[in-house]
């Protein structure tokens, strides 16, 4: 045993030959900065570190990971915690528990909140609200393209902080962007989402001859072809001979392209993006889904014809087998819509009677500048009546297995119960989405 060098209690040999209290109070504290500053936006709350700034709420994890930060010291830290104080204090105090020569030390530090403006704020307040903008379009009478749209940025969370601003236009949407590179992020996923061409372009708005510096605004353009699924397109008699289909077409579904069938002959064509924008004004739209009617199925006859799909290859357009195993069946059926006059057609659906069935009625259609089609009625798809039973309501399970922005200006409104609605028939299945 031996003697402490202060007060001369007995202990034992250890380092500096002092006690745990002569020790304590020796040790200098002045490593720690005990009184500091910190900068906070009062507009959006975020916290200044390092050049760059950080969203932290009031007392949070991140709120002490950046006060731990701006500390600096040659100690360990062991612990640290806040001491409560009042937001309109601007006043921070946090307790940190350090480690030197093996005994643990406490220390309050004071920081004290500065409001500084941040950047982005800045130009908020300057009412430059954005330095890109994402300009989505579709010449088309729904929003039909934009609901599977609004649906796949939400489900791959796109959608985010990022966008400044959301703002519905006569034909699409405006998405509005501070930062060029969340734009291009942007603009590349809805471009790989879609059939469409683009066009990018710049502005310039100021210029420092001194520095040699610019600013500028960017504009990114998307234009969505104007074709939907369970559309009744008409195409030109030279793309007919290309093709070997004959000139009307079902789009059955449209994604990075458009596939349509011709029921006539049973045969699946696919093209992309390139061959329709080259042969824009050859392809035209005849009916859109919004002209669909409903009808019966009161006869069905049996298989007219069945049919495989040979590929023939090629960089623009070629025709697909739907799969191996799959061939194309058409069936002879007879319709009805009051029960006293049937209507035959040919029809790609497996179909019995009693069914509902949706299609496009030709025989009462007002229809210029195209050749008469050979059927009076194409059947598109099956028509289930919503059940009454939400339980069992395969529509009301699948609804309400994604969560939609219901504040969002481009969603989709619903319809009333009585009328074919046709968001209600798009979300039925929301694993197959599609235009």
């Amino acid at each position: 045993m031996i003697l402490c060098c202060k007060c001369g209690t007995q202990i034992e040999p250890r380092n500096l030959n002092m006690c745990d209290f002569c020790r304590a109070t020796e040790m200098s504290t002045t490593d720690f900065k005990k009184d500091d500053m910190i900068e906070c936006c009062r507009s959006c709350s975020r916290y200044l570190y390092n050049k760059s700034w950080y969203s932290a709420e009031w007392h949070s994890k991140e709120l002490l990971d950046i006060l731990l930060k701006k500390v600096s010291s040659k100690y360990e830290i062991n612990d640290a915690h806040f001491l409560y104080t009042e937001p309109h204090s601007k006043r921070i105090l946090i307790k940190i528990i350090y480690t030197n020569q093996n005994i643990e030390h406490p220390i309050e530090i004071k920081f004290v909140i500065k409001n500084k403006q941040c950047t982005d704020c800045q130009r908020i307040e300057a009412k430059q609200f954005w330095n890109c903008i994402v300009q989505v379009r579709q010449k088309v009478e729904h929003k039909k393209t934009f609901l599977y749209l609004e649906h796949i940025l939400l489900e791959n969370n796109i959608i985010g902080g990022e966008i400044t601003n959301i703002k519905d236009r006569k034909d699409g949407v405006d998405f509005y962007f501070l930062d060029r590179a969340e734009a291009v992020k942007f603009f590349n996923f809805v471009k790989e989402s879609v059939c469409c061409r683009t066009k990018t372009s710049e502005r310039l708005i100021s210029r420092d001859l001194n520095s040699n510096k610019s600013n500028y605004k960017y504009s990114f353009s998307i234009e969505i072809v104007p074709v939907c699924k369970d559309d009744i397109i008409f195409i030109s008699e030279r793309l007919s001979k290309i093709l070997s289909v004959d000139r009307y077409l079902l789009v059955t579904k449209v994604s990075t392209r458009i596939f349509c069938l011709d029921i006539k002959n049973l045969k699946v064509v696919e093209f992309t993006d390139k061959f329709y924008w080259q042969n824009e004004k050859e392809i035209c739209v005849v009916f859109s889904s919004k002209s669909l009617r409903k009808f019966i199925v009161s006869e069905v006859e049996g298989v007219s014809k069945k049919a495989y799909s040979k590929e023939v290859e090629g960089s623009d357009i070629y025709s697909q087998k739907l799969s191996n195993q799959t061939q194309l069946c058409c069936y002879d059926v007879y319709v009805t819509t009051d029960y006293t006059t049937s209507v035959h057609c040919k029809t790609h659906l497996y179909l019995k009677e009693g069914d509902y069935v949706l299609g496009y009625d030709f025989g009462h259609a007002n229809i210029s500048n195209v050749e008469e089609c050979d059927f009076q009625i194409i059947l598109v798809k099956r028509f289930f009546e919503k059940s009454k039973n939400k339980k069992t309501n395969k529509f009301y399970r699948n609804r309400n297995a994604v969560s939609f922005n219901e504040e969002s200006e481009f969603s989709s409104h619903g319809k009333n119960s009585g009328e074919y609605d046709e968001e209600e028939d798009i979300l039925a299945d929301l694993t197959g989405l599609e235009m």
